[in-house]
Formats: structure tokens, sequence, C-alpha cells
């Protein structure tokens, strides 16, 4: 598969994280069809894309400065367009705020934290060589980081905006059934980084190779299928949670297929449009 986007189309979905977007919104629309009680659900829905935008964005765009750096074809694409790159993540931080706002309280106990990780993920800052510096490079905290933002804008914000509410056992627990997912997935683009991540990271790869990082993703991957079947059985939704399983089986398949030298076709639309296929087949079986 090519390791190249040559296609303008391409560059941005996968470049400019529209499609990563799209699939953020996805799975918060899921959790969207477990509440009771959420008229304004929309709006959210929309403010979870923009802001993943804006913040991936603004990630890219501060990696981009750093001259340490093995720059990827990504990054690359980034220096080349910084100055609209970093416009994009503005006009999107907008847009998502606006669409957030008023803040309520069992929202906000949610979106604060997750937001402050993942703007102190690569902070906008530098150290005096130039190296961004931020809790990305905090050695062993890049895939749980990852997966608590994910998890707290996919599942415990969406539940805080149900007027029936929800405790927070109840979110947390529903944070939990989601979580091994987004690890998996975090670790199977770890296994991509690896000819760019420094050694101090100390990624699932860099630690147990890529063998043991891809035993180690299936494994989170078979947890949160079967959490998801069970749940959606429970819901009365069994042939939902069947063609779940399907969906799950081919994010496994990708995960078994995923090695460093793949390019963006293969994880910037395959691996991230898994986001987009699991909630489109449990839908398809409600």
């Amino acid at each position: 598969m090519s390791r190249t986007l040559r296609h303008p189309v391409l560059q941005w979905l996968v470049y400019g994280h529209l499609w990563l977007a799209l699939g953020i919104a996805a799975q918060v629309w899921w959790i969207g069809q477990f509440l009771t009680d959420a008229p304004e659900f929309w709006r959210y829905i929309l403010a979870a894309g923009c802001g993943t935008v804006a913040a991936y964005s603004l990630m890219r765009w501060v990696r981009s400065r750093d001259p340490h750096l093995i720059a990827s074809e990504h990054l690359q694409w980034v220096r080349e367009r910084r100055m609209t790159v970093l416009v994009l993540s503005v006009v999107c931080c907008l847009a998502a705020a606006v669409l957030c706002w008023p803040l309520q309280w069992p929202i906000i106990r949610w979106l604060v934290p997750a937001g402050f990780v993942a703007v102190l993920y690569v902070s906008p800052f530098s150290g005096k060589d130039g190296q961004a510096i931020g809790l990305r490079q905090v050695p062993g905290l890049k895939v749980l980081l990852i997966a608590f933002v994910c998890v707290s804008i996919t599942v415990a914000v969406p539940m805080g905006y149900d007027e029936v509410g929800h405790s927070t056992t109840e979110i947390v627990l529903m944070m939990c059934m989601r979580l091994p997912l987004f690890m998996a997935i975090t670790i199977a683009f770890d296994i991509r980084d690896t000819a760019f991540d420094p050694p101090s990271l100390r990624t699932i790869p860099q630690l147990l190779g890529v063998r043991g990082a891809k035993a180690i993703a299936i494994l989170l991957l078979i947890c949160t299928a079967l959490f998801e079947h069970v749940f959606l059985r429970g819901l009365d939704y069994a042939t939902s949670g069947l063609i779940a399983l399907l969906g799950y089986a081919v994010a496994i398949m990708l995960v078994v297929l995923a090695k460093p030298h793949r390019g963006p076709l293969f994880y910037g639309l395959l691996l991230d449009g898994v986001l987009v296929l699991l909630p489109v087949c449990m839908w398809l079986g409600m």
C-alpha cells in the first residue's frame, strides 16, 4: 500500500484529521443512541468533530517546529502549510466552544480534565533546544493519555448531556468498556511510529517489539468486543451485538497487518476508519 498521499482531498482527510474527526463524531453519535433525553446532543457531535481537528492540528503544528524530529511525510505536509493548519486549529476550537456553550457542570467535570491533558500532551512551548515539551515526553504514558482523552470525549461528556442523569459509577463503567478500543488503536499507531519516536518514549512496541505490541492490542480488542457484545445483548440488541463482533474482527485483522512501513492509506484511512465502522455495524443490527 502506498506510503504517500498525492491527492489533495486524501491529504486533507488524513493529514488534516478530517477523517479522524468523523470517526470521533461517529463514536459520540453511537453513545448518544443510549441517552434518554438529550435534545441538543447534535451540537456536541459537531463540537467533538471540530475539537478533534483543533487538537490534532495544534499538536502537529507544534511538533512540526521541533528541529530534532525525524519528520514523517505527515509532519512535512504540516510544515509546508503551517499558517493554514494553525488557522484551522483556532477556527475549529472556536467552533467547538460555541457549539458546547453554555456548559453545565455534568459536562465541565469531564471536559476540563480531558482538555487539560490534550493541551499539555504536546504543549505549545519548547525548550531552549527547540524541542517540544509536554506530557507526551513522559515515558510510558502515551497510550494511556490518548485513550483517557478519547473515552472522556466520546463517552463521559456525552453521558453528561443526558437530562436523566448518570452516576459517576455508570459513566466510569462505560468508559472502561470503550477504553481498550482506543488503547488498541493507539498501540497500532505506535507500531507505525517506531521509526520516528525517540527511545525515551518507551511505547509498547519499543518495550515489547512489534509482535508483542500486536498481541497486547489484539487482547484489548477482544476485551472491548466482548464488553460491547454483552452490553448490547443485555439491552435486547442481540443482532447488533453479533454484527459488532464482525466489526471488531476487521479491527483485529488490521492490527495483525500493521507494520512500521505501511503508509497513510493503511493507518490514516483504514485503521482510523475502525472508529466509523464499529458504530455503523452496531447501528445496522438495531
